[in-house]
Parts: structure tokens; sequence; C-alpha cells
């Protein structure tokens, strides 16, 4: 592979490390001085500025340069995070939501990278690396996260993570020297929206990300709290669970990535739904058990998340080229606009029912998402 893509590689590995040291903490941290409710609008609003940030982010990039935008973003980031390790209180929330929101505009930014040196016939390859890549991070972040949180208080977590940025900055600026910005269209975030609207197969791949993303914000959101609070686990079990959790997204995408350049990604879909949504259900009724039972369970649902996040990557980018920068733009606000729903529909729930009930809902809409995959026409079964 090309230098250029290896690097990018690597620097996904430090900023997904920068980001699992947080994932499984900000809720956590949040709720030291703000109650349940307070925590969902936090989310919401980050969801909300990060939709417009990389709504514009495409005709931003046409002005200034793929390079500048990820080095400016990541520069913002890492003072972000001094700035919520030195404050307390609800001071810390505006910068976590401008903190939080940069994570999508830079995300962006590394895919635009990363497409400009992608060959289609190996994209599913390339994305189950990058993913793999990144994807150690997650994996070795919880129990670092939960040493650092219980040794020196939540603070010195966020000191960690603007390490890890500055890390990711580096590499960017000394990987990507003299990187050329392909000639990007010209283009709003409506555009993505009237492409998509268009192409049924990348409308249909762009919901069953939705779909994933909306998964994820639900598990890494509200998960530690049920395994803490109601389960009764200690922070320290708690990151040795989480980090299990995690092992398939470092031994599944790049195997996964390259049988879906082979066979299609369609099968592959059918199963990592198939089974996120069994496991699912399975957790929300668990009840007081042991925490190797736990840590059995969410690993499975993530072995079906690991999956389908790769192939649904690898269908979506082989149809796509960088230079088509609002649709991407589209696909990854997924994310923001899963934090907005996410939080939101949970808060509702929270109204009337308990954390069960929110689990058993969103395994059950990954069991009707499949429904997305057989409308799915024209990729390779």
């Amino acid at each position: 592979m090309k230098r250029h893509i290896r690097l990018i590689f690597l620097a996904s590995f430090f900023f997904s490390l920068h980001m699992a040291l947080l994932a499984y903490v900000n809720s956590s941290m949040l709720g030291q001085f703000a109650s349940r409710s307070l925590i969902s609008i936090t989310y919401t609003l980050s969801a909300v500025l990060s939709l417009v940030l990389v709504s514009v982010a495409p005709n931003i990039i046409r002005r200034i340069g793929n390079m500048k935008y990820v080095g400016l973003s990541l520069i913002g980031s890492a003072l972000l995070l001094y700035l919520i390790s030195t404050h307390s209180g609800l001071s810390i929330v505006p910068f976590f939501i401008v903190y939080f929101a940069l994570n999508s505009v830079i995300l962006y930014g590394l895919d635009l990278f990363l497409e400009h040196y992608s060959i289609e016939s190996k994209t599913g390859n390339i994305r189950g690396t990058y993913l793999t890549l990144g994807n150690i991070g997650w994996v070795a972040a919880p129990i670092i996260s939960s040493f650092v949180q219980t040794s020196f208080g939540f603070s010195f977590v966020y000191v960690a993570a603007a390490f890890a940025v500055i890390a990711t900055s580096i590499v960017v600026f000394w990987g990507q020297r003299g990187f050329v910005d392909r000639v990007y269209r010209k283009s709003h975030f409506v555009d993505g929206l009237h492409i998509l609207r268009k192409n049924k197969v990348l409308r249909r791949l762009t919901l069953l990300n939705f779909l994933l993303q909306t998964y994820f914000v639900v598990m890494v959101i509200y998960s530690p709290v049920y395994l803490t609070e109601v389960v009764g686990f200690s922070w320290k079990t708690l990151g040795i669970i989480l980090s299990v959790m995690l092992l398939p997204f470092v031994v599944f995408p790049y195997p996964t990535g390259r049988l879906a350049d082979k066979i299609g990604e369609k099968h592959l879909m059918y199963l990592g739904l198939s089974i996120m949504a069994v496991a699912t259900i399975i957790f929300a009724n668990l009840g007081i058990v042991s925490a190797v039972i736990y840590a059995l369970v969410l690993f499975i649902t993530r072995v079906g998340a690991s999956i389908l996040e790769t192939v649904c990557d690898s269908a979506f980018f082989k149809r796509v080229t960088d230079a088509d920068s609002a649709v991407i733009s589209t696909y990854r606000t997924m994310m923001p606009v899963a934090y907005t729903v996410g939080p939101l529909i949970a808060g509702l729930i929270f109204a009337i029912y308990s954390y069960k009930t929110l689990f058993m809902i969103i395994g059950t809409v990954m069991a009707l998402a499949m429904i997305t995959v057989y409308r799915i026409k024209n990729i390779q079964n």
C-alpha cells in the first residue's frame, strides 16, 4: 500500500484512541453535575452543531484544502480537551459541545484523504484495514481510561486524550506533505440529499449507516451507566468488560473487507444484523449475572456490528470518489444525526420505561433493518 495510506491508518489509530478514551467516560463525567435529561440535551446540541459543521465542510475544503481543514480542526480539538480538563461544572458543557462536533469534522476529512488514494477493487480491503487500525485504540482505551479515572479523576483522562489528538495532527502534517486536493465539486448539503434521492443504493446504504450509528449511540451512552448504576459493576470491572467487548473491531474488519471484495456485501450485512439483533435482546434480559457473561454477550453484539460497519462502508465508498464530497458529507452526518435522535428517543423511553426496554427496542430495530438490506439492489450477492 502507498505510504500516504499507511500514515492515514496511523492517524486513524491515534484519533480513535483519543475518542475511545472518552467515549465511555463522557456520560459519567457529565453525570457528576448534570441530570440524565441535561446529558441528553448536551449530546443533542453537540450533534446539531456536528450536522452544521459537516454540512458546510465541502465548501470550506474547496477554499482552504483538506490539509488545513483537518489540521485546524485537530488543533481546536486538542485545545478544547485541555479546557475541559481545567474547568468544572456547567462551564464544561459549551467546550464539550464544540469538541464533540469537531470529531465528525475530523473523521470526514480523514475519509477524504483515504478515498483520494483508494482503488475501487480494493476498497473493502483498504476500509477493513483502516477500521482495524483505528479500532485497536478502542480495545486498549477502556482499561486505560478506567484506570486513569479511578486513580486521578476524569480531568486526567481528557489530558491523555488531548495528547492522542496532538499525535494525530503530527502524523497528518508529516504524512500528507505535498498532498494535492482534487477539484471538489461545488456543493451544498442539499446537493448530497438530492444525490441520495436519485440513487436508491446510496440512499439505503446511508439509512443503514444511520441505524448502525444510532445503535452505537444508545450502547455507548447508556450501557456503561446501566452496568455501573443498575447491575453494580465497578469502573475497573467495566473497563475490562468494554475492552473484551471491543475486540471484534480489531479481529473482524480486515478479513470482512477482503471477503466483501470477493463475494459482495449483502449476505454479510444480513449476518451482521442478525448477530446484533439476537445478542442485544439477550443483553437486555440478562439481569444480575457475572461480568464474564456480560462481556461475552457484548462481545457477540460487536462481532455483528464490526461486520456491518465494514461492509456498509465498503459498499458505499465503492460507489463514490473523494470528488463527491457532498454525498460523503451526508453519509458522515449520520453519526451526528444519530446523536441527535438517539438521546431524544431514549429520553422519551426513560419517561415511561426502563433500560431493559431501551435495549430491547434497539435490538428489534437491528432486526428490522434487514428489510433495508433486502431492498438494496445492484450490489453483489
